[in-house]
């Protein structure tokens, strides 16, 4: 007999939910099979679930499905700086874990659309490397080296990056984060480019996030930059993090409340199922929750 679940989908690295009746053996196309009345998947990939023989019990299963991808592109501000913000303290290996997402954090230091920076790798040198990746989000946070630059010749680098990543990966979502300012007085260059770049973003269907109109190290928070008066310190990283995974919440594309909005039914044959994990069963009753 086949069982039906419900499954939510839309969200990259958002959350599944299936339920089914008690003692049925359930299977989201996620890749996890349980003996349980309520099956509940989560953004890091492990299901809670809840035995029938017993009450409540809590178990956790790790989901087996594939991390989508995720690249990041950008300067400093994302790559990290002289070991504050790298690798795993750094905001999209943090984003990561929480989204369980394969992290690919390209963002090269010093550099712009425009501005090589020291290592003459600006922005869209990596675009190539990206789309090679095949991610399922982009994100693009630069410009903040360009200040000192004309704002056309930034802006037209600026729309071959966007432009080569919206074609050559065509199913991924795209997501543009105008320029981070060290403070609430951007440069008027920057302020031109952060324009541009939320017009062209939605020109390509793309989220857009603006570090400047937020406040993000504006005003009080500006504690949250480090003594060069530039890059942020290890909480000012953290802080990207949590704001960008806020802003990633008003896009149904991405937001882990919002996708369970979207549902499907799903199929599943017992006889194709084979139970994973270990289960921690307490005692008590086995009846499920209404």
């Amino acid at each position: 007999m086949a069982l039906v679940a419900t499954i939510g989908l839309g969200a990259i690295g958002g959350p599944v939910s299936a339920v089914a009746g008690a003692s049925d053996t359930v299977a989201a196309s996620i890749g996890v099979v349980i003996r349980a009345c309520r099956v509940t998947a989560t953004a890091s990939g492990l299901v809670g679930y809840q035995r029938p023989d017993g009450p409540r019990a809590a178990a956790v299963i790790a989901a087996r499905r594939p991390r989508p991808v995720a690249v990041f592109l950008g300067d400093s501000y994302t790559s990290g700086w002289h070991g504050i913000g790298e690798d795993s303290a750094g905001w999209p290996s943090i984003l990561g874990v929480v989204r369980h997402w394969s992290v690919h954090d390209l963002a090269v230091a010093g550099t712009g659309f425009v501005n090589p920076g020291w290592t003459d790798q600006p922005i869209g040198s990596e675009v190539g490397a990206a789309i090679a990746l095949r991610p399922g989000i982009v994100f693009v946070a630069g410009g903040h080296n360009d200040e000192d630059l004309a704002s056309g010749p930034v802006a037209l680098a600026a729309d071959r990056v966007l432009d080569r990543l919206a074609a050559g990966l065509p199913d991924a979502v795209l997501v543009v984060i105008g320029p981070i300012w060290p403070d609430g007085r951007p440069k008027a260059t920057i302020v031109r480019l952060r324009d541009h770049l939320r017009s062209r973003a939605a020109g390509l269907g793309a989220l857009f996030i603006d570090p400047i109109a937020a406040g993000w190290f504006a005003g009080a928070n500006e504690r949250f930059i480090g003594p060069d008066g530039t890059h942020p310190t290890a909480s000012g990283y953290r802080r990207i993090a949590t704001l960008v995974g806020a802003a990633l919440e008003t896009d149904p594309r991405l937001s882990f409340s919002l996708a369970r909005d979207k549902v499907a039914a799903v199929a599943v044959s017992p006889t194709a199922l084979s139970e994973v994990g270990t289960m921690a069963a307490a005692p008590g009753s086995g009846a499920c929750p209404s």
